[in-house]
């Protein structure tokens, strides 16, 4: 209520402008080794570019300036493994990298790992790096997760002329019920685009309390089971803001025709509900931490929070 400050060996210096902007635009909800809220200084930039910033401080009576200089957050590296599940400290953790799974069976494992974090006070779903997939898969986890049908809400229009449908053919070839639903869905119309569709949000009811990690590395159907988890209550992200590579989707394929290289595009441009373009910037977490280490100081959150 009383603003933000500093804390300097005991004395609190209020923040009164950042950049002489106000302090809101550039501070972030942050958890300290302790397991304390606090908020962080933040400023988006090129990947690996430091930032400097000049806070204006109220200070023994009158203001000073002070320059700051933040430092970049990298993302972590980690196993291109679909699925893992574990315990730590009694909160069940489950970790997916992505939605190509190589079999049948571990598909399915990680679709019953959402029944075990339901059943749980508190869990961990760790998506960190996620590179994409299947929105079909993001929409099954949730729906066992909360044992509701889900809708992906967005707004979205499909491109439809004789290049795109060919393209998704290509994507589906040899799968005849997929390639009759592309051949109708995206059938040429002279307009070149169909009919915006709106999908609204809904609330999904939810008793515990789901900790989701990410990163900057979390693309499209990534992002595609983050806009479903949003929609569900008790949900918390921490980490930085993912990839912000979700507006283009229906992704259909060709190879070139002298290097026989593989392109792919998609065919369907997406926005979300509130109509922000994203792309490149993604979606931003509740709980701003360095990414490396979300794991570690998530745990120590869910232990704070549950008495």
């Amino acid at each position: 209520e009383e603003g933000f400050y500093l804390q300097e060996e005991g004395a609190r210096y209020y923040l009164q402008a950042i950049e002489n902007r106000p302090p809101e635009e550039y501070l972030r909800l942050s958890i300290n080794e302790a397991g304390q809220l606090y908020y962080r200084l933040f400023k988006r930039g090129q990947p690996g570019e430091k930032q400097e910033l000049t806070l204006f401080l109220e200070k023994e009576g009158g203001l000073s300036s002070k320059k700051v200089v933040l430092q970049p957050a990298y993302p972590g590296e980690y196993q291109e493994k679909f699925f893992e599940s574990f315990t730590v400290k009694d909160i069940p953790v489950v970790t997916n990298r992505s939605f190509f799974s190589e079999g049948e069976q571990e598909l399915d494992d990680f679709l019953e790992s959402a029944s075990r974090l339901r059943e749980a006070p508190v869990g961990i779903l760790d998506l960190r790096g996620h590179r994409g997939g299947s929105d079909y898969l993001a929409g099954e986890w949730i729906a066992n997760y909360t044992e509701q049908s889900p809708a992906l809400a967005a707004c979205y229009s499909d491109l439809r002329t004789s290049t795109a449908c060919k393209l998704m053919e290509n994507r589906f070839r040899g799968d005849r019920n997929m390639l009759e639903q592309v051949r109708q869905r995206f059938a040429p119309r002279e307009e070149g685009w169909s009919e915006m569709v709106y999908v609204p949000p809904e609330e999904l009811e939810s008793e515990g309390v789901l900790l989701v990690l990410v990163d900057n590395q979390v693309a499209s159907a990534g992002e595609s089971l983050i806009r479903l988890l949003m929609q569900v209550e008790n949900v918390i992200f921490m980490g930085i803001n993912t990839a912000g590579i979700s507006h283009f989707g229906n992704v259909g394929l060709l190879h070139l025709p002298h290097s026989g290289l593989q392109v792919e595009m998609g065919v369907t441009l997406f926005f979300e509900p509130d109509l922000v373009f994203r792309e490149g910037q993604g979606f931003e977490p509740d709980i701003w931490v360095d990414p490396t280490r979300a794991l570690e100081l998530g745990l120590i959150f869910l232990e704070k929070l549950i008495p």
